[in-house]
């Protein structure tokens, strides 16, 4: 807070002139952590990253002062780089990886991709483009609660390999094909022209830039570097389409979300389980008849309505 306030690097000003205010005391918090690091762990080497080259400089030629004197004594044990790739470069050597060795271990890392982009687009906030059975575009608000979309791997491109320590990663761009019973936005001139959610077979497609071990037996979790923006899926003919719920399937859900929550399962969804039910055996239908369930991260009010 005092450096910004006295306008001291990494703080600064923001603004045009005369109307400029004081900023930086988070920028400040960041660098003096890695700082303050270095100091108390002298056996240790300490990588800063960061792509802020206004604030932070670029880590060459010297920095501005005080940031100079506060690495002073520091030597090489206090690295400066500007993105993670350079990070990369710097800590881990190159490993030669196969195309079908990083299919490989990418495919056995679909439930974590799965997770992942459930949590990052599809938690209800933001509607997203669907593909549906008969080629038409939806937008799309929540993946059916009972039962995760599937994941299928779709492309593997810009494969990377390095050893970090006794490990060994894979970085690689890939593009995942996401199939299952989603909420879909319907329109309708009964009610004005707003989107009445209804139930619907969907698929999407998503980008993601993702670090997997390689080592067998490895605990370490796969990383999700960066994350693209969702996408229709293709021709629906290609598109690997799950088998809806039976009812059975349908009402065991309901029964085991109340136990975790323990309560008994309520009259109230009794009567709208019985009036949503999936088809008790298993055959593609047009699912737009049923009207929605509890979907992922709802309001209440939302539900009772």
């Amino acid at each position: 807070m005092y450096r910004e306030a006295n306008v001291l690097p990494p703080a600064t000003t923001k603004g045009e002139d005369g109307k400029s205010v004081k900023v930086g005391a988070r920028d400040v918090a960041v660098w003096l952590t890695a700082v303050e690091y270095a100091r108390e762990h002298p056996e240790e080497t300490v990588y800063f990253v960061s792509e802020n080259h206004r604030d932070f400089t670029k880590g060459t030629g010297g920095y501005r002062w005080p940031m100079d004197e506060d690495v002073v004594g520091l030597g090489d044990r206090f690295v400066h780089l500007t993105n993670v790739g350079e990070l990369l470069e710097t800590v881990a050597p190159p490993v030669a990886v196969a195309p079908d060795t990083a299919h490989d271990v990418l495919v056995k890392s679909s439930d974590f991709i799965i997770e992942a982009g459930l949590s990052s687009w599809a938690s209800g906030e933001t509607p997203f483009n669907v593909r549906l059975q008969d080629g038409s575009v939806a937008f799309g608000r929540y993946w059916a609660p009972y039962e995760d979309p599937a994941a299928h791997l779709l492309e593997v491109r810009d494969i990377q390999g390095f050893r970090l320590g006794d490990q060994e990663w894979c970085l690689a761009v890939t593009r995942w094909q996401f199939a299952g019973t989603a909420f879909v936005s319907m329109f309708t001139t009964q009610s004005g022209a707003f989107p009445t959610p209804v139930l619907q077979l969907a698929a999407c497609e998503w980008e993601a830039t993702v670090l997997v071990p390689l080592n067998a037996g490895d605990e370490h979790a796969p990383r999700v570097m960066k994350s693209g923006p969702v996408k229709l899926a293709g021709d629906p003919s290609e598109v690997d389409w799950p088998m809806p719920p039976t009812g059975l399937e349908y009402a065991r859900y309901l029964a085991e979300q109340a136990e975790r929550e323990g309560r008994k399962v309520s009259w109230p969804e009794v009567f709208l389980a019985s009036m949503i039910a999936f088809p008790s055996v298993r055959e593609r239908v047009d699912l737009t008849q049923y009207m929605p369930a509890q979907p992922r991260g709802a309001a209440r009010s939302e539900l009772e309505l």
